[in-house]
């Protein structure tokens, strides 16, 4: 019996000492679970790391050089949460899009260094490029009008000729014939003759770009000639079907050829000069030189015009972007100059005696209502004798800078005007007669 009782606490010894075993197999079971998370661990964060190395720093170093680097820095002890003292954060980790930023922002600045600086610097070495862009003749819209077809365009009894103005210079020109003279089957001296039937006629100028052939030309043409006028339209040097280059002084050239043939041909009919945008000062400037000459003409229009290029040039939409430089007039305006493109319309005025009537829409985005403000007081200011009016036209119809031919009342206008300039004509003339006797 004692020694019954005396193996029971043996045998209870091994059955504990079997437990510790247990249990030390048990820790020793979860020691090596625990590595192995904590293996899996530092395995998703030598992961990470690699993407946030390739993604962000472009730098392409292979996996396995990142997880030496890592099991060489790290330890079994080293905390789980060591992703969150990683200084490359998961929301640097999703911006791929930065690199387009930097791309956008270096075409951005090779654009602004295009624009401000390389342009300036191109158009002051090489000024022709200025006389280019002035003149805009190398545009031509639209582009597949047959100007030897003026009937493509909507316009019947009209004829297209070349006259030849000076130093072998050939000008494309179309006739357009008012109603009261229209009949079938005219031959080309038959339009001519008509010049001399006593209708008043149009000398037409038009503005830079383009040709004669533009759309909103043809339909000014339309109501002049609906309005009882011959109508009478050149492509200037270097526009359209004329040759040679176009230059302030050859254009105007061009113009007085083709007034003097006009003159030659037509009698006593009475002659206008039209002018629209740049051909204002084409007809400003043709105007004075005939005025100084003592040559007869009966009256001035002036549509969108400007007082002269130089402060046009400073307004127009296309330098806006440049004339806060400090070196636009280096660039632009002198370029200007070194062309000989002045059309001073403001100086020329002053020597215009015939009545002049001027046009101009409030809404003009090209050559601003103010600049027609500006010849307009300088003519009231400086003009001896003679007629000078000014019609403006509300914003509210969005005439813009070439489609007042649109203004139901423009035929009413004119009609108007040209009673005043009978009118004057005839008081002029009796005047002149008082003087003499």
């Amino acid at each position: 019996m004692r020694l019954r009782g005396k193996n029971k606490p043996k045998g209870n010894a091994s059955s504990s000492s079997n437990r510790d075993i247990d249990a030390s197999s048990a820790a020793l079971d979860g020691h090596t679970e625990s590595d192995e998370n904590h293996q899996a661990v530092k395995s998703e964060q030598r992961s990470f790391v690699s993407a946030v190395t390739v993604t962000e720093m472009g730098d392409f170093h292979s996996s396995s050089d990142i997880q030496s680097s890592d099991s060489q820095q790290s330890d079994a002890s080293e905390p789980i949460n060591h992703l969150h003292h990683n200084p490359l954060r998961t929301k640097d980790v999703l911006k791929p899009h930065n690199k387009y930023v930097i791309y956008g922002l270096q075409a951005g600045s090779a654009v602004l260094i295009l624009l401000y600086l390389i342009l300036p610097t191109t158009v002051r070495l090489f000024p022709c490029i200025i006389s280019e862009i002035a003149f805009l003749n190398k545009v031509r819209w639209p582009p597949f009008v047959n100007l030897s077809q003026p009937s493509d365009v909507g316009l019947n009894f009209t004829r297209a000729f070349k006259l030849e103005t000076v130093d072998d210079i050939e000008v494309g020109v179309w006739h357009m014939l008012p109603p009261a003279l229209r009949e079938p089957d005219l031959k080309d001296d038959d339009y001519t003759k008509l010049l001399s039937k006593g209708l008043p006629i149009i000398l037409y100028f038009h503005g830079n770009a383009g040709t004669r052939g533009g759309w909103h030309r043809v339909q000014l043409y339309k109501v002049l000639v609906k309005a009882g006028f011959h109508v009478i339209a050149l492509d200037y040097r270097g526009y359209g079907d004329s040759n040679g280059s176009p230059t302030e002084d050859g254009i105007c050239e061009d113009g007085l050829a083709l007034y003097h043939w006009i003159r030659q041909h037509s009698g006593s009919s009475p002659i206008y000069i039209w002018g629209h945008s740049m051909g204002t000062g084409v007809a400003t400037k043709v105007s004075s030189m005939l005025c100084d000459r003592g040559v007869p003409l009966s009256g001035l229009f002036l549509e969108a015009p400007f007082n002269n290029i130089i402060e046009a040039t400073t307004l127009h939409p296309f330098t806006q972007p440049f004339k806060f430089l400090p070196w636009f007039t280096w660039a632009f305006v002198e370029a200007m100059k070194y062309n000989k493109i002045y059309f001073s319309s403001d100086v020329s005025i002053s020597r215009v005696t015939v009545p002049t009537l001027i046009l101009h829409a409030k809404d003009d985005g090209i050559v601003p209502y103010t600049l027609g403000q500006k010849l307009y007081a300088t003519a009231l200011a400086t003009k001896s004798k003679g007629i000078v009016e000014m019609v403006s036209f509300d914003a509210k119809h969005g005439y813009g800078h070439k489609h007042i031919h649109k203004a139901p009342e423009l035929p009413h206008i004119i009609r108007d005007f040209l009673q005043r300039c009978n009118t004057d004509r005839l008081r002029s003339s009796y005047s002149d007669n008082i003087i003499v006797n």
